[in-house]
């Protein structure tokens, strides 16, 4: 009952914060079968034992991730901060991991990210809680969408295992583990997975898919594929659901 609960509101919670940690990590691992992640950590310091910069992340999926990265104000400029990043890459390549992602506001350092070939993947320009929509997606082989264009949000994929077929455009692509896709809103459109299973995000800037998908979805039973379905959806109500989202569908999916 909701009078059992409350709800307790506060600042930093170390152990909040681990129990977090731990009840996500297992359930990804559950979820995706990959069981190795490591916490990252790079120190850098002086012969007084001073810290001069540092690094915190993570490993995880055949991917690195980067949350914290610093070096002190008396060190910028000296080529240190190049130094730890590439000490770190070397680290997450050694763990078997070939893409790196991390965040950085427009003020700290994204033109030092892009020096060392990192790619924005997507800008948030707004501070409300609509700035974007992230859809994870778990899919079996001739899943995809219809043929369609957005007309309000720009659409990111980031393939993080199987394989899709991206049709953008008059163009065709196949993306495999880490390709990034990005579609502006207007550009026509598809996917279809092509392997026996894949797993995907999609990123909408700016949100409200989110709100399209929960109208035209079912609300799943337990974290697995579902059953195939019985046969395709009635295309004249999807439609008509896509087009009160600003979704314009032009054709039928592509086939595996």
């Amino acid at each position: 009952m909701m009078s059992d609960i409350r709800f307790a509101v506060g600042d930093a919670d170390a152990g909040l914060q681990q129990r977090l940690d731990e009840e996500i990590s297992a359930f990804n691992a559950a979820v995706t079968g990959y069981h190795d992640g490591r916490m990252l950590s790079v120190a850098v310091r002086g012969d007084d034992g001073d810290l001069r910069a540092g690094l915190y992340g993570w490993t995880w999926g055949g991917c690195g991730y980067i949350d914290l990265l610093w070096v002190r104000d008396d060190q910028r400029g000296s080529g240190l901060g190049a130094r730890l990043l590439a000490t770190a890459e070397a680290e997450i390549r050694r763990r078997g991991c070939d893409r790196v992602a991390l965040n950085t506001h427009s003020f700290q350092a994204p033109d030092f990210y892009a020096r060392f070939g990192y790619i924005r993947g997507a800008r948030q320009r707004r501070a409300d809680r609509r700035a974007f929509a992230l859809a994870d997606h778990l899919a079996r082989r001739g899943n995809a969408s219809p043929v369609h264009v957005h007309n309000l949000d720009d659409e990111t994929f980031f393939v993080l295992a199987g394989e899709l077929r991206v049709f953008a455009g008059e163009e065709e692509h196949a993306a495999g583990p880490g390709t990034v896709a990005v579609l502006p809103r207007r550009l026509r459109h598809a996917y279809v997975v092509t392997s026996a299973t894949a797993r995907f995000l999609t990123l909408h800037v700016p949100a409200g898919f989110e709100q399209f998908a929960t109208e035209v979805g079912q609300p799943a039973q337990a974290i697995i594929l579902p059953p195939p379905p019985a046969g395709p959806p009635d295309f004249a109500v999807l439609a008509r659901a896509a087009a009160r989202h600003q979704i314009t569908i032009l054709a039928p999916p592509p086939q595996p």
